[in-house]
């Protein structure tokens, strides 16, 4: 965080936008559900053909009071319980339905009329395939800690504050007493189900939703001490003067009696003129006594001065006799005096972000800085400092000054980002003016403002949503027109970089084909992929083939992809797309090998890259239709087991991968003399190297990894691209 230079006075700008995005509707069905009475009636609940309904049974709230600081309310006070919302949930899936997943949580009623969430103090429940469920009925206890609610009760404060400023009434008005506000609560609740969803009736709200009750608190202003009538018994002042080519002043020695020991008493030097001093501040003794000395600089430039002085007290309602008092100054004394003093100085040191807020699982944002100044002293005397942040008083403190003291004081400053979209594909962020003033002889008719210092801060969003790309990667490659090799099978990668504790989920898509959603969880640093188990396939026929002889360009043609990236809650945290350019390669021909031919045709024999695996299956490019190819597998050693083919027919085999051990493994594909058993041809067979690995847990996709280079990675089960 750095400070923006400032000018004062400078001008305030604020810029507010909104804006709701929402999961895919094909992946979920989601339902605000409608709060109720303490009772448990349910009003006008929504209709579906796959049913999902939440209400308030019970509201459990402690006693919820809400502080503030003379000129805004900020938090409710430290010690304050937490809230619980009891709900029910009903979901019902129909005849033929299964409940997949549900999540619920509480929302309380800001005074914007939008509905604040609580989803990071909600409930969300996932069942395994298998164990789903078609109808749920069930009681929860959603608890929401005071930290978590307690913007909100602010919020409320504030809100019922600008009403009130509205009808004229002053801060001080409004913050010298209690005021009591309510906010309704209600239930939210979002599902999926499997089975078709039928239309939907919009809920019509409650007549009444449970309500939280909130105190706005009352504050004493300022740290004004009591006056008492009683405290002083009596007092005394003697005044002597100092005055020489370097100083003109007086001095005062006085002394007061307590009604009681230990008291402490503040007062002020008051002249004839109503000139005052700063406050001054003793403690009487166990006989109740303060004896105690001050210098007083004097005003003049040189010349006779003459007048009366008193103490008059600040805590106690006394007053001294007055003393009479005539000096003559030196011109040349160094000037001074009650009012002349050089007056304090103010400077806000810095800015640091406390807490962050996450705006729709894409940016997290300052939601709190704390902001440290300090005030200097350059003559002795009181003064109050304000520190102000958007014009919003944050803070206020008297201080005793003297030469050369430095005070530091600070204050905390919550910041909103109500109405700011999470949509937005550029860092949210908005400008905070900080503004610190000191004011000096505070508590008399010369009181002014002696120092002041303004900063700018820009706050600025980061991003929290995974960094996304996608790729392909071609598995299989066939010969087009006799003149190129072309990618006829591919697959579908995509990546995701964290910048942050993220969970949610992931479809990728290729030519309009969807695959997923996969989910995902990830920490901020961790490079995941998200490797589709399945290949598309892709037709060449007329694509880029001029003619059979004579130069043509490279066929080529154009995939579109895409990848759509949800977080936990089902919102749209990033959407990509891209077109893949897949090339043909040029090849000049095969070059025949004397010993490794095929029969019926002795020209053409097997290239190194013929053989392929992909799909669970075992290709071989080029193969002759009808001619009988031998396979033979190898582990460390070769494998005979049964399950695996010994033969080949029409260049294609099928593997059964359920039974073959994960790993690396090789296969030999060989040509045979046809007829005449499987006997292998010398120098014919070419061979692949391919790992296999099962799927992991929770379906094909998840947290597989990229197959490394030259080999094929295969996986069991079916292909839901096709």
């Amino acid at each position: 965080m750095m400070w923006v230079s400032s000018s004062r006075g400078a001008r305030r700008r604020q810029s507010h936008a909104s804006s709701r995005r929402h999961g895919n509707p094909a992946f979920q069905h989601c339902l605000i559900g409608a709060a109720t009475v303490a009772a448990g009636l349910l009003l006008s609940a929504p209709v579906f053909a796959d049913d999902g309904q939440i209400y308030v049974k019970q509201l459990s709230a402690p006693s919820i009071k809400v502080i503030g600081n003379g000129a805004i309310y900020t938090q409710v006070e430290d010690g304050t319980d937490d809230v619980v919302v009891h709900v029910r949930i009903l979901l019902d899936a129909g005849t033929v339905g299964r409940v997949k997943t549900w999540s619920a949580w509480a929302q309380g009623k800001m005074s914007s009329g939008q509905w604040f969430d609580f989803k990071d103090n909600g409930l969300t429940v996932s069942y395994p395939v298998g164990s789903r469920p078609k109808t749920v009925d069930r009681d929860e206890a959603l608890v929401i800690p005071r930290s978590v609610y307690s913007a909100l009760a602010a919020d409320a404060c504030n809100q019922n504050a600008a009403d009130l400023r509205a009808d004229g009434i002053s801060n001080f008005d409004i913050f010298g007493s209690d005021h009591l506000v309510k906010v309704p609560v209600r239930g939210a609740l979002t599902y999926e189900m499997s089975g078709a969803a039928g239309g939907i009736v919009p809920p019509q709200e409650a007549a009444l939703d449970p309500e939280l009750m909130v105190t706005c608190a009352k504050i004493e202003f300022g740290p004004l001490t009591t006056l008492t009538l009683n405290q002083v018994a009596d007092s005394a002042l003697a005044i002597t003067v100092t005055s020489n080519i370097s100083v003109c002043r007086l001095n005062a020695a006085g002394s007061i009696t307590s009604l009681h020991p230990n008291e402490t008493v503040s007062f002020r030097y008051v002249d004839d003129k109503g000139e005052k001093s700063g406050v001054k501040t003793v403690t009487t003794s166990a006989a109740k006594i303060a004896n105690f000395t001050h210098q007083l600089p004097l005003t003049d430039d040189g010349g006779a001065m003459s007048g009366k002085i008193r103490m008059v007290g600040e805590s106690s309602n006394f007053q001294s006799p007055w003393v009479d008092y005539a000096v003559t100054c030196n011109a040349t004394a160094a000037p001074g005096g009650k009012t002349t003093e050089l007056p304090p100085t103010i400077e806000i040191l810095e800015a640091e972000t406390k807490k962050e807020v996450v705006l729709g699982e894409r940016w997290s944002c300052p939601s709190r800085i704390w902001v440290r100044g300090q005030v200097s002293g350059r003559a002795q005397g009181a003064a109050t400092v304000q520190l102000f942040g958007n014009d919003s008083l944050l803070e206020i403190r008297q201080f005793d000054l003297e030469a050369g003291s430095e005070d530091k004081f600070a204050a905390g400053h919550d910041i909103s980002w109500h109405g700011v979209s999470a949509a937005s594909e550029t860092a949210p962020n908005q400008l905070v003016i900080y503004r610190a003033i000191v004011r000096a002889n505070e508590g008399t008719a010369d009181v002014f403002v002696a120092d002041e210092d303004e900063n700018e801060l820009r706050l600025i969003c980061h991003p929290v949503w995974p960094e996304p790309s996608i790729k392909v990667k071609v598995v299989e490659s066939v010969p087009v027109g006799g003149r190129f090799l072309c990618p006829s099978r591919y697959q579908v990668i995509g990546n995701l970089v964290g910048r942050s504790d993220v969970s949610g989920t992931v479809v990728l898509f290729a030519e309009h084909k969807s695959f997923g959603p996969v989910p995902f969880a990830l920490n901020a640093g961790v490079n995941l992929d998200i490797v589709a188990p399945s290949e598309r396939t892709l037709a060449w026929k007329g694509v880029g083939l001029v003619s059979a002889v004579g130069p043509q360009p490279t066929p080529e043609q154009k995939i579109h992809l895409s990848m759509q990236v949800y977080g936990s809650s089902g919102s749209t945290l990033e959407i990509i797309s891209k077109d893949e350019v897949m090339k043909c390669t040029p090849v000049a021909g095969v070059v025949p090998d004397s010993s490794a031919q095929l029969p019926g045709n002795p020209q053409v024999g097997l290239p190194a890259s013929a053989v392929q695996v992909a799909g669970g299956k075992v290709r071989l490019i080029g193969a002759k239709p009808g001619a009988i190819y031998a396979l033979r597998f190898y582990r460390m050693k070769l494998v005979t087991d049964p399950y695996l083919p010994t033969k080949m027919a029409n260049g294609v085999a099928n593997l059964n991968l359920a039974k073959m051990k994960p790993g690396q493994w090789r296969v030999e594909v060989c040509a045979t003399r046809n007829g005449r058993g499987l006997q292998i041809l010398p120098n014919t067979c070419r061979e692949r190297r391919f790992e296999v690995k099962h799927a992991a847990p929770g379906g094909p996709g998840k947290h597989m990894q990229e197959p490394k280079p030259d080999n094929s990675t295969v996986f069991p089960g079916g292909n839901p691209w096709q």
